[in-house]
């Protein structure tokens, strides 16, 4: 299970939702909203991954 890689709910994959993940990196926890975009339990370099190879989508 995954979030929706528009972490700001614009439709679109954009500098905002890259920004919202850069803010929260490295935050552990369970209610850390679609930032957690793989729902892993964090904000990691696999939900960065993700996002970066969804940029521009819907743009």
């Amino acid at each position: 299970m995954h979030h929706n890689d528009d972490v700001d709910g614009n439709r679109g994959v954009d500098d905002a939702d890259l920004l919202m993940m850069l803010f929260a990196f490295g935050q552990a926890g369970q209610y850390l909203g679609r930032v957690d975009i793989n729902c892993d339990g964090i904000v990691d370099d696999a939900d960065l991954l993700i996002t970066l190879f969804h940029f521009g989508e819907g743009c």
